[in-house]
């Protein structure tokens, strides 16, 4: 699997994923990767934290230096890996069926409401259900109809 990691002027990265490498250079490669996401992560937690005001006389003598970061060139790591999201920012959607998605009724960073429909699924189960919910039907019918006549003989 190769992994393209291409970071933009903007700090934010792209990753495109593709078979082509073996086992050992997707490790040393997967290593690479991860080793540079964890840096970019760090970096950008950093910069959006709170400033802390420090004295250039206080700098100086503690001879501190400081610099922003500056943009990488548009050059590509080829490595392999497994992009897996961070705690807290990965959330579950199921299905109580096995489904295929048909359409996609939302995208990402669309503001919805609680209960609307975000897709389309197709579902093989679903059509199985269908006709159980039909022989249900017709049994409880039944049963009424039943019922109904023992109603009616004891009345007399």
């Amino acid at each position: 699997m190769q992994c393209l990691l291409s970071l933009s002027r903007s700090g934010q990265s792209a990753l495109r994923v593709s078979l082509q490498y073996g086992f050992i250079g997707g490790l040393v490669a997967a290593s690479i990767l991860l080793g540079s996401l964890l840096s970019q992560v760090h970096a950008q937690a950093f910069w959006h934290s709170r400033d802390i005001q420090v004295e250039a006389n206080q700098r100086a003598s503690l001879g501190v230096t400081s610099a922003r970061p500056t943009p990488l060139s548009s050059r590509s790591i080829v490595a392999s890996g497994l992009v897996v999201s961070a705690p807290g920012y990965e959330w579950v959607v199921t299905s109580p069926l096995p489904a295929t998605m048909v359409q996609k009724l939302a995208d990402l960073g669309d503001r919805v409401d609680k209960g609307q429909a975000l897709a389309v699924l197709l579902s093989p189960a679903l059509g199985e259900l269908r006709r159980q919910l039909e022989e249900l039907a017709i049994e409880k019918m039944q049963a009424r109809s039943i019922v109904d006549l023992d109603r009616a003989l004891l009345a007399e």
